[in-house]
């Protein structure tokens, strides 16, 4: 028996794989040896392919028993649908591409079917966080090799030179195997349950994909069981972390992540039960948090993420070594913990050899939408020290300092603006010295103008501040009023002056509308004058007579500045003098 058959628009469909192949058309050729179907055209899908059959003797080999291929350019998502394991990644591609689907059934009794899915992926986008995010245009070739069905053998998959997975499905869905990034020894042992993970990364977005595990349902979801991989860039939280190793190790009770780089160098658990009230314990050698990028700064930074406060597990960290958007703030605790509405922050501790900083907050989110608040305290034996490890110039030469801060604003902590923050603010600096600092020289303290005072001091009262200005003390209180700071009584004690400031500091605009009157002291005016107009007898006379003119010298002597524009710039100018 030999012969052939022409089909027409036939519908063909197996239920044993789910297949159904629709309008086939073209020739069939058969004989008592088995039978060959060569590039049938059908639809698949909703799309156009090429299908190929081989059975018998039509084989390429007499190993085989029977062979199939299936090309056409498919939507990803028709393939990812034939497959319950695959259908959780079906969210994250987008695209049609090449496809070439090849199966084997060898002729050997027991033996598995062998099907290999191949292609460019050009004209697929993956959106899966880095490194597996793809271009639609990008070329990355895919070759998938499993056995049918497919716990019965061994899978590998390649995609490109950036991964390769291997391992085999068990028969309750699961996977057990490891997926290895870049170079990695084959001989890296697979698990007995869940996935290894293990490789070079040239970049990691850590948060995202932890988005992505949470997402998963339970049959969809790969069970991780441990990692190993370093990361040229770890993404984390739009932070990225230069060249840094990141571990991971599942138990039966929790998750251990470890970190180790330039940047991080800690570990942090989580429970796998009562994560609720157990919380997630952090401990840090080192974490150096950098700063923001360059969009936030500029305020082009995304919305943040939704995320309840009241589902935020308690927090538990302390970090040896921390720094935090350019501050030094030493040795940190953190104890938070969710309440009804919101999250509460009952300690967050700073401290090294120049600073205390000692703060408890609340997160709150209620039918208004959300609101946090802060109360600081904070010390320091030197405040130009404390001004240096913060990260701004180092505006003073010495002054043990103190005072409190208390900020609320109508967003969440992350979503923090001067310009709708409300609160007040109290400072106290001992005695010091302000020192010369070239404009531009650093990150700018703009609560005074500490840089363009003593200059304009020493300019109109030469012979007090002609030693630079040093200070005995400076204290006041400011309102903090939709990111204005507002005071009516800071005071700068100096040997030779007595300076008082009122109004406005833009925290937000970062500008001044301020008034500054500066009384020079009588004890440093009237020797002065003694001296010039008589000699060492004259500077006797003069010392006498202060104790008698005080009050009317000093109100001769008296200048009110006004100070305004940026603080990059600020403009003094007299408005009042004494005498005048």
């Amino acid at each position: 028996m030999d012969g052939h058959v022409d089909i027409e628009r036939m519908d063909m469909r197996d239920d044993t794989w789910d297949l159904d192949f629709s309008t086939a058309s073209g020739r069939i050729r058969f004989s008592e040896h088995g039978f060959s179907a060569d590039e049938l055209n059908v639809g698949f899908g909703g799309s156009l392919g090429a299908l190929s059959i081989a059975v018998g003797d039509y084989t390429s080999g007499n190993q085989h028993l029977a062979e199939a291929s299936l090309r056409g350019r498919f939507p990803a998502s028709t393939l990812i649908s034939q497959n319950a394991r695959s259908r959780w990644i079906d969210a994250w591609v987008e695209g049609e591409s090449d496809w070439t689907l090849q199966l084997t059934v060898p002729r050997e009794d027991g033996a598995a079917p062998k099907l290999r899915v191949r292609s460019d992926l050009v004209g697929t986008s993956i959106t899966l966080p880095a490194p597996l995010r793809k271009d639609v245009a990008e070329r990355l070739p895919l070759d998938l090799q499993l056995p049918l069905p497919p716990e019965s053998g061994e899978l590998d998959m390649r995609l490109g030179r950036l991964l390769r997975l291997h391992g085999r499905a068990d028969a309750g869905g699961g996977f057990n195997g490891v997926a290895s990034f870049g170079d990695v020894p084959d001989d890296t042992a697979v698990p007995m349950r869940g996935l290894h993970i293990a490789g070079q990364i040239p970049v990691l977005d850590a948060a995202a994909w932890g988005a992505v595990a949470s997402g998963g349902t339970d049959e969809a979801a790969l069970y991780v069981a441990s990692a190993d991989v370093f990361a040229g860039e770890l993404n984390l939280l739009d932070r990225r972390f230069h060249e840094t190793r990141l571990t991971m190790q599942r138990s039966d009770t929790q998750v251990e992540l470890g970190v180790e780089g330039a940047m991080l160098d800690g570990t942090v658990l989580i429970p796998l039960e009562g994560l609720m009230q157990k919380g997630i314990t952090a401990r840090f050698q080192r974490l150096h948090w950098p700063e923001s990028p360059e969009s936030e700064i500029h305020g082009e930074a995304e919305e943040a993420p939704g995320i309840s406060p009241a589902l935020i597990p308690p927090l538990h960290l302390e970090s040896l070594d921390t720094r935090f958007s350019g501050a030094q703030l030493g040795n940190v605790w953190l104890e938070s913990w969710p309440t009804a509405d919101g999250l509460h922050v009952e300690r967050l501790d700073a401290h090294s050899e120049v600073l205390d900083l000692k703060a408890k907050g609340d997160w709150r989110r209620g039918t208004q939408g959300d609101h946090s608040e802060i109360s600081l305290d904070y010390s320091s034996r030197d405040a130009g020290a404390m001004l240096g490890a913060l990260g701004f110039s180092r505006l003073i030469d010495g002054g043990a300092t103190h005072g409190q801060l208390r900020l609320r604003w109508p967003d969440a902590p992350g979503a923090f603006e001067w310009a709708v923050a409300d609160g007040e603010l109290s400072v106290h600096v001992g005695q010091g010295r302000v020192l010369e600092v070239e404009p531009g020289a650093g990150r700018l303290f703009g609560l005074l103008s500490l840089t363009e005072i003593p200059r304009r001091l020493s300019l109109d009262f030469s012979d007090f501040f002609k030693s630079g200005f040093a200070f005995n003390q400076m204290a006041g209180r400011f309102n903090i009023e939709r990111g204005n700071a507002i005071t009516d009584d800071f005071q700068i004690d100096a040997p030779s002056a007595q300076i008082l400031l009122r109004g406005r500091t833009g925290l937000a605009a970062r500008d001044y509308e301020q008034t500054m009157e500066v009384l020079p002291k009588a004890g440093s005016v009237l020797p002065a004058i003694g001296a010039i107009a008589a000699g060492p007898a004259g500077a006797a006379v003069g010392a006498v007579a202060q104790a008698v003119l005080r009050q009317p010298l000093k109100d001769m002597t008296r200048t009110i500045y006004r100070v305004t524009g940026p603080w990059s710039d600020p403009v003094i100018e007299v408005v009042e003098k004494g005498g005048e």
